[in-house]
């Protein structure tokens, strides 16, 4: 008769079952967990290995045995419940996943991985303000250790709340400075907050100079300036150069105002510039700006134009924060267009024959647009330019619209699409407009290539009839059937 194995023994066993685990062994493993297991009915620890061994062979009924004997077996152990929270979320089951990971934390209320994985869970169940009241205590629980924060900032990233996983960086940083992980992660979290295109924007020396003629014109000794989206303080600082008695600017992404503010001070305007870290359309006159205010500014304007909700937030800060007769800069804007085709525009949007491939059936996918920087030479144009769609900000009523265009065609060829900018009235006489880089020079603002479904083949002096819409986010365009 064989021995059975001491308790030293079956321990080692255990660690070598675990090693075989972590090395994707799992055979070996469950050969391994087979043969203790007539020695190993009241061990918890070999049930969740169990457990743990059949999950990742995907054998859901003999992992969920295993896991519900541990927890039998261990009652007041926290990761036994954790354990069949993580099976039941995997298994696509979320209100048995969350009960039994509010179970475990019942069982250690501080266990704040337990915490992150149902704070998980009830967001892609929907339950997305209960997931970042969890968030907020896992965070409040973290405290100084430093894997714990940095467990709750990647958590805060995936939860699309990246104001919260920088604070927590930013404390992980503070407990280990020089820590060049930490660091990137940081950077990456907060330069996931600005496109890239900011910077051109800022370095707009046309578009400065246009916004900033229009201001001086705009501002008095007396003007109480409210401006929308202030990003980095640029147009708000214009505003109290020009002699503005106050400033209040807006900016809904926290890390942004928050630098945004550092900016106004470093440049010596922070006494009359006050930067909210709110969207414009949660601000209160008497909270957050002491009085309505005399003069808007904004640059909620996406390429598209309207897609930044340039018109709802300009239309709130009308009713709630403006005074009845305050200035609008800019004014008006618009959508200009012009029809346009050659060998960069058609294979930013489609594909034909490539390497002696017939590919044309995946033009199924193509974009309905692409924001693209022109430079000259890359386009062909076969339309003067035509203003679609005009926006006066200072009325209400702005609607869904549609409406059918003849253009003319200029020249004989193939047409790929229309091509589609802004065209800004920033008062009386100042205006902008990001035309073509083969016009003027180029904007930060880039040009939207609306690609056709298929392409036209013109004669010069054709007419082109063009359907454009807008709902008051997005625009679109085709050409009407011939």
């Amino acid at each position: 008769m064989t021995a059975s194995p001491s308790a030293a023994e079956i321990d080692g066993q255990l660690r070598e079952a675990i090693e075989c685990l972590q090395g994707n062994r799992l055979a070996e493993a469950a050969a391994l967990l087979d043969r203790l297991a007539p020695h190993c009915s009241g061990r918890a620890e070999f049930f969740r290995l169990r457990g743990h061994v059949a999950m990742r062979r995907r054998d859901p009924a003999a992992a969920l045995a295993a896991l519900q004997s541990a927890a039998r077996l261990s009652p007041q152990t926290a990761v036994h419940q954790f354990d069949l929270g993580e099976h039941f979320r995997m298994r696509a089951e979320p209100a048995e996943a969350i009960r039994h990971y509010r179970q475990a934390l019942e069982l250690d209320p501080k266990a704040t991985m337990v915490r992150i994985a149902l704070a998980g869970t009830l967001a892609a169940a929907g339950q997305v303000r209960g997931a970042i009241g969890e968030m907020q205590q896992a965070a409040a629980d973290a405290g100084n250790n430093l894997p714990a924060l940095l467990a709750v900032a990647v958590a805060y990233r995936d939860l699309r709340q990246p104001d919260a996983a920088i604070r927590c960086l930013r404390q992980a940083l503070a407990l280990r400075p020089g820590d060049l992980n930490i660091q990137a992660l940081l950077r990456d979290t907060l330069t996931s907050q600005i496109r890239p295109w900011h910077f051109r924007m800022m370095n707009d020396d046309a578009r400065n100079r246009a916004y900033d003629t229009a201001i001086r014109r705009a501002v008095g000794p007396d003007t109480h300036v409210l401006e929308i989206g202030t990003g980095s303080g640029l147009l708000a600082m214009m505003a109290a150069r020009a002699g503005a008695r106050r400033v209040t600017t807006c900016e809904q992404v926290e890390a942004i105002a928050e630098t945004a503010a550092e900016i106004v001070r470093r440049n010596g305007y922070g006494e009359r510039v006050t930067v909210v870290p709110k969207r414009s359309t949660q601000l209160t006159v008497g909270v957050d700006l002491p009085e309505r205010a005399d003069l808007l500014i904004s640059e909620v304007l996406s390429d598209k134009l309207l897609a930044e909700q340039v018109l709802s937030s300009t239309a709130h800060a009308r009713q709630h924060l403006l005074k009845p007769d305050a200035a609008i800069i800019p004014r008006e804007i618009a959508a200009v267009v012009r029809l346009v085709g050659g060998t960069f525009l058609q294979e930013s949007a489609s594909v034909a024959t490539v390497e002696g491939f017939d590919l044309s059936l995946f033009d199924r996918f193509a974009p309905s647009s692409i924001s693209i920087s022109m430079e000259s030479g890359l386009i062909e144009s076969f339309s003067d330019d035509v203003e679609v769609f005009r926006f006066d900000l200072r009325r209400d009523g702005h609607r869904p619209e549609e409406r059918r265009l003849p253009i003319t065609t200029r020249r004989a060829g193939t047409i790929a699409g229309v091509l589609q900018w802004l065209r800004l009235q920033l008062d009386d006489e100042i205006g902008f407009e990001n035309r073509p880089a083969e016009q003027v020079a180029p904007s930060a603002w880039r040009q939207v290539f609306y690609p056709f479904t298929a392409s036209l083949n013109v004669r010069a002096g054709e007419t082109v009839h063009l359907w454009a819409k807008h709902d008051l986010l997005n625009l679109a365009f085709a050409p009407v059937p011939r």
